[in-house]
């Protein structure tokens, strides 16, 4: 098999705890140089980058009350995914889009680096973003969007089983079977 769709088929959302073996600064910079690379909306290439890892700014994430979860708790680093809103195409943003193709260029890179993470979003859209614009000095209009623990997990994962093809693939035509 091709080790593209290897590591497609390996990557699974990681939400345990991480051994306390360091994620390296060419790790992190090959995860950004993956997250760069990923399609944008009209090549604008919205998304900006936080990497973190200063030990300070790491405890000031952690300590937000969203955020208490083992993946989070024992991250040895964090990719934060800023979203922009500028349009990027009349008067339409594609940024959620852009930032989700960066996370998912993100994610399996980490997979094929022995890293693991999970793609945190959902928490942020509440108070937790918000205090992360304002611990990263997030201007306006940009906003935290996709919070990416990293770190070597303590207990190896699998990705679950997935719906069969027929349930989420039509050909020509939306199928009974695809509701």
């Amino acid at each position: 098999m091709n080790v593209y769709f290897d590591v497609i088929k390996a990557r699974h959302s990681y939400r345990g705890a991480f051994l306390p073996t360091p994620v390296t600064r060419a790790q992190i910079e090959t995860l950004l140089d993956a997250g760069r690379a990923a399609p944008s909306a009209c090549f604008k290439q919205s998304p900006r980058f936080i990497a973190i890892t200063d030990p300070a700014v790491m405890a000031a994430v952690k300590a937000l009350p969203e955020l208490t979860d083992a993946v989070v708790q024992t991250a040895r680093a964090f990719i934060l995914i800023v979203y922009d809103p500028t349009p990027q195409h009349g008067t339409h943003s594609f940024g959620a889009e852009d930032c989700a193709a960066v996370a998912t260029n993100m994610l399996n890179t980490a997979t094929a680096l022995g890293l693991a993470s999970v793609w945190l979003d959902g928490v942020l859209r509440y108070g937790a973003g918000r205090e992360l614009d304002k611990i990263l000095n997030i201007p306006a209009p940009f906003s935290s969007r996709i919070l990416l623990p990293l770190g070597v997990p303590e207990k190896p994962g699998a990705q679950p089983a997935r719906k069969p093809a027929e349930q989420r693939v039509g050909w020509n035509t939306f199928t009974d079977a695809m509701k």
